[in-house]
């Protein structure tokens, strides 16, 4: 007599491999990704907020891509934001992670910090420096993320601080002389 076949091990396989690759797809995909090209953030943007939107200026740094665009809705001083990007699928989408308004003039920072070992921290400095009224910047709490010099126009550095404790915050400014 011929013993029945057990299938449960097959069955189990196709499953998990279904789930992996939903999972996958979902990351890379899903609702809140995009293409890489500034063209492809910028109708990401579009359809997001269903309106039209004035990309500003793009920064790209490792992991992290960051986007000020401002609002076509509204006077160009209002509705300005900073939207911040993760790489999936070896660079080839990028999921948003993050996103801040910011004012009429000056600086200000954002980013995210996760722990683990080590620790994974991305750090955006962005504003309006149209009136040129900030020469440079530095972190109090992150020595390392400063810069001098700044041009007159919209600011956007990116920075990547891996290991560090947390987020830093301290962000401190120079005037011109």
């Amino acid at each position: 007599m011929r013993r029945p076949r057990k299938c449960w091990p097959i069955l189990l396989t196709a499953a998990v491999a279904l789930y992996a690759a939903w999972s996958i797809h979902t990351s890379c995909f899903g609702p809140n990704t995009c293409g890489p090209s500034e063209e492809a953030i910028a109708q990401y943007l579009e359809a997001k907020f269903s309106r039209d939107v004035d990309v500003l200026k793009v920064a790209q740094t490792g992991r992290v891509k960051a986007v000020l665009y401002q609002d076509g809705q509204y006077e160009p001083s209002d509705g300005r934001y900073i939207m911040l990007f993760e790489r999936r699928l070896f660079g080839m989408r990028w999921r948003q992670m993050g996103m801040n308004t910011f004012g009429r003039e000056g600086l200000a920072c954002a980013g995210s910090w996760h722990s683990g070992d080590p620790s994974r921290c991305e750090v955006a400095v962005y504003g309006d420096n149209r009136n040129g009224a900030v020469e440079g910047y530095l972190f109090a709490d992150a020595p390392q993320v400063c810069r001098d010099s700044l041009e007159s126009g919209y600011i956007l550095d990116l920075y990547i601080l891996d290991g560090i404790d947390c987020l830093p915050r301290d962000l401190q400014f120079s005037a011109p002389q």
